[in-house]
Parts: C-alpha cells; structure tokens; sequence
C-alpha cells in the first residue's frame, strides 16, 4: 500500500510539473501508512468483477484428488514427501519420454526447498497442492556423462540436504558416495544418464552445478505442480510412511 501511495505521489508530480508555474503557488501533499488490511475498504465495483472468477477458483482448489490415511511430511535425510514428489516428476517424465521420444529415464532428482508444505491427513485437496508447490517450476530432463553423474551423487552425500530423489540410492561414508544403484544397476562409466528435475536446478542453482555441464536438455513443458495433480492417483500414498529409506518406485 506504502508503495501505491508513492506511485500516486509520483503520478501528482509528473502531472502538475507540466503546468507553467507560478512563483507564489505553494502545493502540499499528505500520505499515510495503512497498518492493517482492516483500513482498507472493499471496492464493491472490483469485487463484482472478480467475484465470478474466485468462485471458479475456489471451486478448482477445493476438488480432492488424493486422500491419504496419515500426514505426508518432508524430512532430511529421507522423508516421505520427498520420496512421493520425486516418484510423480519421476513417472511424469518418463511418461513423457516414452511417448515423444521411447528413451528410458534413469531417475529424477529434485530440491528439498521446493517442498514449502506438508500434505494433510485425510483429503488432499488441489490447494494443497499448490501451497505445496507455489513456484511455476518446469520439468526438465539433463543428459549427463557418469562422471558429472557421480559427482552429482557425491554432492547430496556430503551435505544430506534431504533432496528428493527416485529411482536410485546409494551409501555413504566420509562425505561420500558409494554403492551407487540407478535402477538396481550399478552405475556405468561408459554410459550417460538421463535425469528429471526442474528448470530451477538446471540453472545450476542450490548448488547443484553439475547439471551445467548437461550434454542435452529435453524440455518437457510440465510443470512439476501439474506432474503431481496429474499422477498422484498411480500411486498408493499409504505406503509412503510405511517405508524406511530408499526403495524402488512401485507405480500402480
């Protein structure tokens, strides 16, 4: 509000500034701080305007796509939630990849800083979903060479930031990774790896600079948000906090 005053203020100043001015004209002018949203009256004429599209909207948000039978929180190491989000932009992308271009996703990886709520006990509603996930945030999918792959694998090692990740794991010990399976395979020297994440992180951002060095960079034009209303119902919520550590992504 203190900043739409000033805009006003600015506004006043350009207009009046254009008139030839007297020596003698004096002009004054008072601004106030609004302290509480409460000192706001409603503009009954902008609320007629919108009020068709918030009921729209309300109606959107309150619709139930998922219910599960306990609270899905994010944690660090490991939590649930992280395992669940990583799992839908996991089967999102490889949906994706298999219908554009038949190629085989090895895992998906994501930020714990992106997960901003936890999913209730009970109805999950599609709001929750958005307070979840705020951001416009796009799935994308890196090619990286085993040797950027391992080094990705090695920075979650030494910081356990609780990121999400699907369909890999891997053991620790001294800040580093070992035991490293993708798809219950080894990894490979000789081979590349495709990865889904988002467009956040292929930026390089949370530290995580090795998706600079990507060989290729599919876009796929999802948003993660969409990838979890869309595939939610593929997989059963309820064994999400019945499982201990990494595990294979079971899809209905």
């Amino acid at each position: 509000m203190k900043k739409s005053i000033f805009q006003i203020l600015v506004l006043l100043f350009i207009f009046s500034s254009c008139r030839t001015p007297r020596p003698t004209e004096l002009v004054y002018f008072e601004s106030r701080s609004i302290e509480s949203i409460a000192d706001i009256m409603p503009d009954t004429a902008i609320e007629t305007v919108i009020f068709p599209y918030k009921q729209v909207i309300e109606k959107e948000m309150t619709k139930r796509p998922a219910f599960s039978e306990d609270a899905i929180e994010k944690s660090k190491p490991v939590g649930p939630l992280n395992r669940l989000t990583a799992d839908l932009v996991f089967i999102s992308a490889q949906d994706f990849l298999m219908k554009n271009d038949s190629l085989k996703l090895d895992f998906a990886l994501l930020n714990h800083g992106g997960l901003r709520k936890s999913l209730p006990k009970g109805e999950i509603t599609v709001g929750d979903i958005y307070e979840l996930m705020p951001f416009d945030n796009m799935i994308g999918i890196a090619e990286l060479d085993a040797k950027t792959v391992e080094e990705l694998f090695d920075f979650l090692a030494k910081y356990e930031d609780g990121h999400p990740i699907a369909n890999a794991r891997f053991d620790i010990a001294q800040e580093k990774a070992f035991n490293i399976l993708i798809n219950d395979k080894p990894l490979d020297e000789n081979r590349t790896y495709l990865i889904a994440t988002n467009d956040y992180l292929l930026s390089g951002n949370d530290g995580m600079l090795f998706f600079t060095r990507s060989l290729k960079i599919i876009n796929t034009n999802i948003m993660v948000r969409t990838a979890f209303l869309e595939k939610i119902d593929r997989v059963n919520l309820n064994l999400y906090n019945n499982t201990v550590g990494d595990r294979k992504l079971k899809i209905k």
